[in-house]
């Protein structure tokens, strides 16, 4: 929807949309893990509303 969005604002006359049809399939990303986590908690992304 943001695609339609900023058309019908005007705020761009050209933009690039994708779907996601497989909304179940989704993973939850952790940022920084990959080296380990030693104290406190990290954060957990939902990868479907996250810029990759």
């Amino acid at each position: 929807m943001l695609a339609h969005d900023l058309i019908v604002a005007g705020a761009a006359q050209t933009v690039v949309g994708r779907g996601n049809g497989e909304h179940d399939q989704c993973p939850y990303l952790l940022a920084k893990a990959r080296g380990g986590f030693r104290m406190g908690h990290g954060e957990i992304f939902d990868s479907m509303f996250t810029e990759v």
